[in-house]
C-alpha cells in the first residue's frame, strides 16, 4: 500500500456521477477511520482522505495535475463522458498512474472480467456494502 505507512494517511479518489453514492463512500471511510482509531489492538491507524469527483475526466485531471498522491481510486463503471473501464484503461497506460490500485463497481456483473483483466484490483458489484470497503481494505493490507 506504499508511503501511507510512513504518513498514516490513506488517499482514496471516488470517482461516481451519482452525489449519493460519492457521499455513502465518504461515510464509510470516515466510519473505518474512526473505528481504527480508537481500537487498541490496531498497531498502525490510517486516516483515510477521501476526495470525490463526478467523472472520469475530473479524475484524470486530479490524479496528473493534483497535488495529492492517491492510493486507492473507486469508480463506477457506468458513467457519461468517459467510463470507469477507460478511466482504469488511462491509469494503466499512464506510467506515473499505474501503480494506484483501481476498483471497479457497477450493477452489472457482467462487466467484471474485462474489468479484471484490464487491471482492476476488484469489481464490487453495486449496490456497495459496508462489508464490501472493509474486505477490500484488508485486501489491500495484506499486499
Amino acid at each position: 500500500m506504499g508511503d501511507h505507512k510512513k504518513s498514516g494517511y490513506f488517499n482514496v479518489l471516488v470517482v461516481d456521477d451519482d452525489p449519493i453514492n460519492r457521499k455513502i463512500f465518504e461515510k464509510f471511510f470516515s466510519k473505518i477511520s474512526s473505528s481504527s482509531s480508537t481500537s487498541t489492538t490496531s498497531s498502525s491507524s490510517l486516516v483515510f482522505k477521501v476526495t470525490t469527483v463526478e467523472s472520469g475526466n475530473k479524475a484524470l485531471e486530479k490524479l496528473l495535475h493534483g497535488n495529492m498522491l492517491f492510493h486507492l481510486i473507486i469508480t463506477d463503471y457506468d458513467m457519461p463522458l468517459m467510463t470507469g473501464f477507460e478511466l482504469l484503461k488511462t491509469i494503466k497506460e499512464t506510467p506515473s498512474l499505474r501503480n494506484i490500485s483501481v476498483v471497479v463497481m457497477s450493477s452489472e456483473k457482467k462487466f467484471s472480467d474485462e474489468c479484471l483483466k484490464a487491471g482492476a484490483l476488484k469489481f464490487i458489484e453495486k449496490p456497495v456494502k459496508f462489508l464490501d470497503v472493509e474486505t477490500l481494505l484488508t485486501q489491500l493490507r495484506s499486499q
